[in-house]
């Protein structure tokens, strides 16, 4: 039962260990995100709205205008890093003054989150795949070669510091020990977070969690082996293990009691199952920054005066995500960043017709309906109608010709985002293409396309519709549907 009770033994050293690591990594993790990303986001005019903290990985869910400075942008990106490796230099410093076994153990192992970990960070970081902060930072500053600077300070810094943590390990551990058991402390104490570190991440959460995992086990098997080179030469510094008070694992076992609860039940497992916490409603200029991909209806009609009208169904692909961005994104269904989807669908009119001038009739949710892709059916789409400014510009927008007694129109829209390859409103294409027009007036001739694969277009009476399952070159770049007057 002794080396259940002795912390010193290294049965008990794991589960202290274990539990110290849980409790360190979380605080790591909280003030990096909260305190980091959070607070330099509202201090520099953003939003901070959301939150997910674990002691494998943690995710910030903020806004920043897009008027904000890249240098500011920057701040944001690497604020976690920063406040960590500060607030690590503080534990650092303090750790001296710190007299108990278990009260080292502990800031040894908020040394590896605050640190090694943090360093780690910034160096896999800058990898695209994982998305990382510092990778951000390169995208923001346009600064690629900082990327290889990145990636060496934070190796080399994380090594560094594994190397001084490991030394103070042995010296707190085992300095007058047997060299056998000096190396299983360290081997304990790299190894055995990684159990409560990155396995669930791995287990639930993204690819990246791997390459996190992977580095981490590095440094931590080259701390090993240096530890195997050095705990030799080291020597005792100060009080030897045995005469060093044990301290009381109490508190720290009522801290993991507290933490455990929140991490599960509050925040979720891992990124895949985080529901985390909403510090506020997302603001509506955020609602652009949600998804990668929109899907985009387009109607065209043409009523019995000739006048055009320009319907717009749109909204973003729910990304696949977690429980806490789905309600992020669910929070939208009835509210729309409406001055963005009016900016846009001026932009796709402008280039469909080359007409310059285009006023937003209305702008509205359609609650109950949706919007066809060829991956997602999307409901609450954005519907926004939009007409010429000046009346004199409707002339421009369909062509009259006249063959013996028998009168033609001809309108020809374009896909605004697959015709121009300067890209003016976005890459990509229209999912779907309807072109309607007033039955007492008119009547199809002929439709054409241009572009694309051949297309099976539905027709009806008054009506026909192109839908776009992808790629993008396969949809058409511009539609020619001419009809009889009559």
């Amino acid at each position: 039962m002794k080396a259940l009770r002795d912390p010193r033994e290294p049965a008990a050293f794991s589960l202290v260990v274990l539990i110290g690591f849980v409790v360190a990594k979380f605080i790591a993790v909280a003030v990096h995100e909260v305190m980091g990303h959070g607070v330099f986001t509202d201090a520099l005019g953003g939003v901070f709205y959301g939150v997910y903290i674990s002691p494998g990985s943690g995710f910030t869910l903020l806004f920043l205008p897009a008027t904000t400075p890249p240098i500011a942008s920057v701040l944001v990106d690497l604020a976690g890093i920063t406040v960590d490796l500060l607030l690590g230099v503080a534990v650092f410093v303090a750790y001296p003054r710190v007299r108990s076994f278990v009260g080292r153990l502990f800031a040894l192992l908020l040394l590896q989150s605050l640190f090694v970990y943090s360093l780690a960070y910034l160096a896999l970081g800058t990898i695209e795949s994982t998305g990382g902060d510092s990778y951000q930072a390169v995208q923001d500053l346009g600064a690629p070669f900082l990327t290889y600077a990145f990636l060496a300070v934070g190796i080399l810094w994380a090594l560094g510091s594994a190397y001084v943590i490991s030394r103070e390990l042995v010296v707190l551990t085992s300095a007058d020990a047997r060299f056998a058991r000096q190396l299983t402390y360290l081997g304990l104490f790299w190894f055995v977070p990684l159990a409560s570190g990155y396995v669930p991440a791995i287990a639930f959460g993204p690819g990246s969690a791997i390459l996190y995992f992977l580095l981490f086990a590095a440094v931590g098997a080259i701390a090993f082996a240096a530890g195997w080179l050095l705990a030799p030469r080291i020597p005792d510094a100060g009080a030897s293990p045995k005469a060093r008070a044990l301290g009381r694992v109490i508190p720290l076992a009522v801290a993991f009691a507290v933490v455990l609860p929140i991490w599960l039940g509050g925040f979720g497992l891992s990124d895949s199952a985080a529901h985390g916490i909403l510090v506020r409603e997302a603001p509506l200029e955020a609602e652009g920054t949600l998804s990668d991909s929109q899907v985009i209806n387009v109607e065209v009609d043409l009523a019995a005066d000739g006048n055009v009208t320009l319907e717009f169904r749109m909204r973003g692909v729910p990304p696949a995500t977690s429980p806490l961005e789905d309600a992020v994104w669910n929070s939208f269904n009835d509210r729309a960043d409406f001055p963005s989807w009016i900016a846009q669908s001026r932009c796709y009119a402008r280039w469909m017709f080359n007409v310059t001038a285009w006023d937003a009739r209305s702008a509205s949710i359609d609650a109950n309906g949706t919007i066809w892709s060829g991956a997602a059916t999307v409901g609450q789409p954005r519907v926004v109608r939009m007409g010429v400014s000046n009346p004199v510009d409707e002339a421009n927008l369909t062509t009259v010709s006249v063959n013996g007694t028998r009168a033609f129109l001809t309108i020809a829209p374009i896909d605004s985002l697959r015709y121009y390859p300067t890209a003016p409103c976005g890459l990509g294409f229209f999912d779907e293409m309807n072109l309607t027009w007033a039955s007492s007036r008119f009547r199809l001739s002929s439709l054409q396309t241009q572009g694309g694969a051949p297309a099976s277009p539905l027709i009806g009476g008054n009506f026909v519709r192109f839908r776009n399952p992808g790629p993008a070159e396969d949809a058409p770049t511009k539609y020619r549907l001419v009809l009889e007057v009559f």
